[in-house]
């Protein structure tokens, strides 16, 4: 076939009247399918049914043909027409008259260029390729469908295609197949353009000659991705309509159940295949006559929508109140339906009756409560109770419409009606507040106040309950004052002691190194023990006032200290050192456990030591038997590396009842004349303030006759080394 002649064959079946010369149309099997009227002229014979004139086959095999004394050459082609390949003749005069052979041409022509106009306009790629896989020929509507730029395809061969092999593969198939039947062969596939982009394609292969074949590939991208996201929107609404609470039914133009939800069995106690084809009227049959009217109404189009309430039994008897909406979409040709949607709304309608049963029952409560209750409405009183009138002396009736903010205090207004606003923006929490308020005489009372949102005839509103609390608002302003005058007591106590630090101390101290000096003396046997218990009372004068001098001196600097680094190492070793014979004079053991590494703190030396003397000596007085140990070493924390130093000794212990107040000033476990152990209560007391100064912590673990165990935390300064411990 000439190039083109597959552009011109389509077109023959249907233009036959448009030629100006004789031609028919027959299928393979020989049988007449249409003929224009110059071929009925050359036949002299009227338009009769095709299987009358099943012989015309045998007529085209001659060359010339002698019809109506006239000579006529024959002319075929193969076309396809609706899958089967069909055959067209055209006769030509031998001794044609010139008029009509321009006429033929000219025809012709023009039906050339239509055909090329129609083919420029089609949104295909056209491909022509003959049996050896040369393309001899392509069109294309838009070039970015194709594997390649179009000016490289034609004289190119098919295998040559940037496409897969599979794909060429299958596609080459097809062509064969349409070649050897001569029937049209069709594929869909994807593949990328040449600019990368993935679409989708249809392409459809037919026999266009002999040797050669046409096939027309289209982009049916848009398609594809349409019927996708149509399955996906489906599957996501069956999805919803499934799994939801409600029960969707469609029904017929006959009234007949179409569709049915899963959820519908809850309400009616039927499957949806058993309610399939059953006729609604029978779904509540309590309802006919309404039903059927409502169902006319949306059949011949007088409503497109409407409700119904219903009470029905459920499928286990119990009564439930359903609301149904009808909706027509009958007039949508792909629905074609009456949709219904039943939801449950059962406890909705007990709500609401218990709701008006209650109506009595809550305005006797809002009547007698001895609450103050007042509704708002922005800032307007909507509703008040007698109590509440009655709290600011007024009358109910002298209440409603008045602004809420005048009632309040000058200094409350503003928080009034800020709180208001917010209500009015949404806020619909539960709040709580206090509030002042001016009765009518214009004195002022305390209010507590809860506030929520509420629904007030029909409208938005704000309900206050109020309680007075003058009298409870008098006593705690009362106990602040006094609560102020005791710390202002305390201030003044603390700084007259630090004051009196040096009238005290000095003396006492010239008094016992007076004492010191008599003792020494070996002839005055009498006087060294009378001098004896004089230093022991002295002492422990002397420890008593050190102690409450420097509980004053952490109160009275304000918690201030210099804080120096201190070698913890030598603290601990010096006190092991002052206390190892006071132990051994008791028969008692004094381990000390250092780590081989030096560990510095900031901290003030000399108060370090006294906490030091007052844990030990503490050790010292309440242990009869066994051992005191003093372990020193360094522990992760959360803020980074801390000095640890533990004194753990078998004495006595400390009761359960008594360790949540070991620490707290003036405080012994046992008090009175008849206690065993002497001291102040002041040292534990001491001891936690300075190291919380020092942000470090003590704390205790003891058990009454088993020993106690007190544990020091202090920050240790940057680059302390790693812990090793040694004994002493």
């Amino acid at each position: 076939m000439l190039r083109g002649d597959y552009e011109t064959n389509a077109g023959l079946g249907s233009e036959l009247d448009a030629l100006p010369i004789p031609g028919f149309i027959v299928d393979s099997g020989g049988e007449l399918l249409s003929y224009n009227h110059y071929f009925q002229e050359i036949c002299n014979e009227k338009k009769q049914e095709p299987k009358s004139l099943v012989n015309i086959l045998t007529l085209a095999t001659v060359q010339f043909l002698d019809l109506g004394k006239k000579v006529f050459r024959f002319q075929f082609h193969d076309f396809e027409s609706e899958g089967e390949t069909r055959r067209s003749y055209v006769l030509w005069p031998i001794h044609d008259d010139p008029k009509i052979a321009r006429e033929i041409r000219t025809g012709s022509r023009q039906r050339m260029q239509q055909m090329e106009d129609i083919l420029a306009a089609v949104p295909d790629l056209i491909y022509v390729v003959n049996e050896e896989g040369i393309y001899l020929d392509c069109r294309a509507f838009d070039e970015k469908d194709l594997p390649r730029p179009l000016d490289q395809i034609v004289g190119s061969s098919f295998w040559d295609m940037p496409e897969s092999d599979e794909l060429k593969k299958k596609i080459w198939q097809l062509i064969l197949v349409a070649l050897r039947t001569g029937r049209t062969q069709t594929i869909e596939y994807e593949r990328k353009n040449r600019f990368g982009h993935l679409h989708f394609y249809e392409a459809r292969i037919s026999k266009s000659s002999q040797d050669t074949a046409v096939y027309i590939v289209r982009n049916i991208t848009e398609r594809i991705v349409a019927q996708k996201e149509l399955a996906s929107s489906e599957l996501k609404w069956k999805s919803i309509v499934e799994n939801g609470y409600d029960s969707i039914i469609l029904l017929n133009r006959d009234g007949r159940i179409r569709y049915a939800s899963s959820h519908s069995a809850s309400f009616f106690g039927k499957t949806p295949g058993e309610l399939m084809e059953m006729q609604a009227i029978r779904l509540l049959p309590q309802y006919s006559t309404r039903l059927i009217r409502l169902y006319y109404k949306l059949l011949e189009g007088k409503e497109k929508r409407a409700t119904l309430h219903v009470s029905i039994p459920d499928p286990n008897g119990h009564l439930i109140h359903l609301e149904s909406a009808w909706i027509s979409r009958l007039d949508d040709s792909e629905i074609n339906a009456i949709i219904i949607n039943f939801r449950d709304i059962t406890k909705q309608v007990e709500f609401e009756k218990n709701l008006k049963s209650n109506q009595e029952t809550i305005q006797t409560i809002l009547r007698t409560t001895s609450a103050g209750i007042v509704i708002l409405e922005g800032t307007k009183i909507i509703f008040t109770n007698n109590q509440f009138a009655q709290l600011l002396e007024y009358k109910s009736h002298q209440l409603l419409g008045k602004d809420i903010s005048t009632l309040a205090h000058s200094n409350d207004r503003l928080d009034v009606v800020q709180r208001a606003a917010r209500r009015k923006q949404g806020d619909t929490s539960q709040l709580h507040y206090k509030i002042r308020a001016l009765t009518q005489n214009g004195e002022t009372k305390w209010l507590d106040c809860h506030s929520g949102s509420i629904q007030y005839k029909g409208k938005n509103a704000v309900i206050v309950t109020v309680n007075d609390i003058t009298e409870q608002q008098n006593f705690e302003q009362k106990l602040i004052e006094a609560k102020e005058g005791a710390e202002e007591l305390a201030k003044l106590k603390s700084s007259f002691l630090a004051n009196m630090s040096h009238e005290i101390r000095t003396p006492l101290n010239g008094v016992l190194g007076l004492a010191e000096l008599i003792s020494m003396s070996e002839d005055l046997d009498e006087i060294k023990e009378y001098v004896d218990l004089q230093k022991d009372s002295g002492m422990r004068l002397l420890n008593t006032l050190t102690s409450i001098l420097d509980l004053s001196r952490l109160e009275a600097e304000n918690a201030t200290l210099e804080l120096i680094p201190v070698d913890m190492n030598k603290l601990v070793s010096d006190t092991y050192k002052i206390f190892k014979l006071p132990f051994a004079k008791k028969e008692l053991e004094l381990i000390c456990e250092l780590p081989i590494n030096q560990l510095v703190c900031m901290g003030d030396e000399t108060m370090l030591q006294q906490v030091m003397t007052n844990l030990v000596g503490n050790a010292l007085k309440f242990t009869e038997e066994g051992s005191c140990t003093l372990r020193l070493f360094e522990e992760h924390s959360k803020k980074g590396q801390d000095c640890i130093i533990e004194i753990e000794d078998s004495g006595v212990g400390i009761s359960e009842e008594f360790l949540p107040y070991v620490f707290d000033t003036f405080r012994q476990e046992l008090n009175g004349s008849s206690r065993k152990y002497e001291g102040s209560g002041l040292g534990l007391a001491i001891t936690q303030k300075y190291l919380t100064l020092l942000k470090g912590s003590i704390s205790v673990k003891s058990a009454k006759n088993t020993g106690s165990c007190f544990t020091l935390r202090i920050p240790l300064k940057e680059n302390s080394q790693p812990k090793k411990k040694k004994s002493a």
